[in-house]
């Protein structure tokens, strides 16, 4: 009820009594009862009249939606169509719906805003009910695809992820069961791939999804190296850094204020001496504590300003207690660990991997504390490695030693997932102007794909294309004046790429085949959710067709109300 609706109430309201008191107070008490109901006639017909003609509903014909996996399309209904075929028709007829199969998509339940009297599917099966993994990777890292899958059939089925001609890893799904499952693989290239998880029942193929995923280019991660004094470790980290295409220096104190310099995949440059200026060239510094305490006091000020205002990571590599009370060292408190030479078996905390067992003659944990991260564990539960925010910044140590145990145990992949882990977590987030971004996300041909640009000018438009030469025009946010945002609809399934210039960003679009329970289960829980929701709102919310009341019966209701009420005081009274 809204106010207009109350006023008229209100003021009718009043109107009545007024009158309903008049009438009783008059002497003459003949005919008092029907004088009265006249009088609330007549202020009830004015007051729908004032309020509005009140509208009753059309209830229309029921029709059945067919929808992907339907099995069976008998029905009472009278009108049965698709999605795509019920746009077409223009019908408006049809109020009520039977959803037969799997059901429609969250988009195409709020544009069609149906009743829904029933849904009526087959449970599939088998398949991948939903499936995930990192969509961009560095160079060196792993791949992970997990997800659930279900088998409810009477045979064993397996589920294996193939890449590069080959099988990368694989699983059994037992007969009669659904589990969660991780699989896994080694990344050997730069660019684009795409890989295929593929359920198979014996020799018969029942699902083959593509994976794809981009491993972006080597060297984007600036990396500066400060070591108190040479060692294997560093010796080891400056040629992965070199064969992995990252650009680094390392500087290595040989004495008091001498140092041995290396410039890896850059020119060379004066480092004599850490600046704020200098910094802005690097993504990450890693040292050792000592490395940290021996630079002088403005140096130790230029890395603070970086890591705090800047974004700078910092990662110290530690196997002692720290000994200076400096801005790193708070949050970090250290336990001993038993001195052993037995294997150690690493796990990244954030991906759930664990790294082959090696000794790695630990000493030394972190303690857990609120305030901190945790990146890297071991099997009996000490932290190894952790991240703090500091400003815009964070502080990462690491009290693993002699990683470089990897290499020469021939597990170059360990070590290399080890590195990088830590340097993607640590790195400076770099937004530079006219970058162009796409949301992960399951797209489809037939969809449309968002784009959002981070924008340099003043200009109010954008204008990108793809490589299929479709001209796509983003506008403004009008709450984030530098973003600039729109969508464009691919033309085929595969890689995209879409940009302006130099700036360029790359999408997989799915073809209408691929991922099929990931897509079915997407629409029986929307459909049911919306089941769920109209059952809540009541009839009154779900969508009719008005017809509006006749106002002439109103208008007769009141002249005969008002008819009577004259006729009464001119001839009875």
């Amino acid at each position: 009820m809204n106010g207009h609706e109350t006023a008229v109430i209100a003021a009718m309201t009043t109107v009545w009594l007024l009158f309903a008191w008049l009438e009783w107070r008059r002497p003459n008490r003949s005919y008092v009862g029907m004088r009265i109901f006249a009088i609330t006639m007549a202020s009830v017909s004015l007051a729908l009249l004032g309020m509005g003609l009140p509208r009753k509903t059309v209830t229309g014909v029921v029709g059945l939606m067919v929808t992907e996996g339907a099995k069976d399309t008998s029905s009472s209904a009278t009108r049965q169509y698709t999605y795509e075929t019920y746009l077409a028709s223009g019908d408006t007829s049809v109020r009520k719906w039977l959803v037969t199969g799997y059901g429609l998509s969250e988009a195409q339940l709020q544009y069609l805003k149906p009743e829904i009297t029933g849904h009526i599917y087959e449970e599939p099966k088998a398949g991948i009910r939903s499936a995930g993994w990192q969509q961009q990777l560095a160079p060196g890292g792993s791949l992970q695809v997990q997800g659930h899958c279900f088998n409810r059939t009477g045979k064993e089925m397996q589920l294996a992820l193939e890449g590069y001609a080959a099988l990368q890893d694989s699983i059994r799904i037992p007969a009669g069961k659904e589990i969660d499952f991780r699989l896994r693989s080694a990344v050997k290239h730069a660019g684009r791939a795409v890989f295929h998880l593929q359920l198979k029942n014996g020799k018969e193929l029942i699902e083959n999804n593509p994976v794809p995923f981009l491993v972006t280019e080597p060297g984007r991660i600036r990396v500066l190296v400060l070591a108190s004094s040479p060692d294997f470790e560093y010796r080891f980290l400056q040629r992965w850094l070199g064969e992995n295409g990252f650009t680094a220096v390392v500087r290595t104190a040989t004495s008091k204020n001498k140092y041995q310099q290396s410039f890896i995949n850059r020119n060379a440059f004066p480092l004599s001496k850490l600046s704020v200026s200098l910094l802005d060239s690097f993504d990450v510094l890693l040292a050792d504590e000592a490395a940290l305490n021996n630079i002088a006091s403005d140096e130790k000020a230029a890395v603070r300003q970086q890591v705090g205002d800047k974004g700078l990571g910092l990662l110290l590599r530690t196997d002692t207690a720290f000994t200076e009370k400096a801005f790193y060292s708070k949050g970090f408190r250290f336990r001993s660990v038993v001195p052993r030479q037995q294997q150690l078996v690493a796990v990244l905390t954030q991906t759930s991997d664990s790294l082959p067992a090696v000794s790695l003659n630990q000493f030394l944990s972190i303690q857990p504390q609120d305030q901190l991260q945790q990146l890297i564990g071991d099997k009996e539960g000490h932290l190894l490695a952790a991240s703090a925010l500091y400003g815009t910044g964070r502080i990462t140590v690491s009290t693993l030693a002699n990683t470089f145990n990897w290499q020469l145990a021939g597990q170059p992949a360990a070590y290399a997932a080890y590195w990088t882990y830590l340097l993607e977590q640590l790195a400076r987030k770099q937004t530079p102007s006219g970058l162009i971004t796409i949301p992960q996300g399951f797209y489809r041909l037939g969809g449309s794909v968002p784009v959002t640009v981070v924008a340099a000018g003043n200009a109010d438009t954008g204008l990108l294309v793809t490589d299929e030469g479709i001209r796509v025009h983003t506008a403004r946010d009008t709450r984030v004046p530098y973003l600039l945002h729109g969508d464009f609809w691919p033309l085929h399934e595969g890689w995209q790429r879409i940009g302006s210039g130099q700036a360029a960003a790359e999408v997989y679009v799915f073809g209408k085949s691929d991922w099929p329970m990931v897509r079915a289960y997407r629409h029986i829980t929307a459909t049911k959710e919306w089941i769920s929701r109209q059952t809540r709102w009541g009839k009154e919310a779900l969508p009719y067709t008005p017809r509006p009341f006749n106002p002439c019966w109103l208008i007769g209701l009141f002249l005969l109300a008002a008819g009577f009420l004259w006729a009464e005081r001119k001839f009875l009274s």
